[in-house]
């Protein structure tokens, strides 16, 4: 059992060391629309991140409604980021850095931004730092569930 525990906390250990985080303001055509937004990459099958995000979204700001590709949450409510509540685009999908998140807030008076919200730009980034330790641990927890399985 020490055996299991130790091999569990040494591939967590160095799947939080093969991640790198990036975060970094991005523009993307959404619904025909040129937005700016924060877009997460890292090193995960897209499905996976895809399916994973949109559940830490339901979670963490609400319900999630999805067409052709965008998720969009009406009314958010992130409080680490604002009390106030928000409407939340995103996107995710693959590129040359590997898989990644992209999402827009808007604050009903400004885009999230490093300029126009320097506050909320970084209570964002914040967040998508935290989604990657929730990836890490669903993967992690995912892979233990389906070794006890075998």
């Amino acid at each position: 059992m020490k055996g299991f525990l130790l091999a569990a906390f040494l591939l967590i250990g160095s799947l939080c060391q093969a991640q790198s985080v990036q975060v970094v303001e991005k523009e993307q055509e959404v619904n025909g629309v040129l937005r700016r937004g924060q877009q997460l990459s890292v090193q995960l099958d897209p499905k996976t991140v895809e399916k994973t995000w949109k559940d830490y979204l339901a979670q963490k700001a609400g319900r999630v409604k999805s067409s052709k590709g965008v998720m969009v949450v009406e009314g958010a409510v992130i409080d680490t980021i604002s009390h106030a509540p928000f409407r939340l685009l995103s996107t995710t999908g693959s590129d040359a850095q590997g898989s990644y998140v992209w999402w827009n807030l808007d604050m009903g008076t400004a885009y999230v931004s490093k300029d126009a919200t320097p506050n909320e730009y970084v209570a964002a980034e914040n967040f998508c730092v935290a989604l990657l330790k929730y990836f890490i641990g669903t993967m992690c927890s995912a892979r233990l569930t389906k070794q006890r399985l075998y």
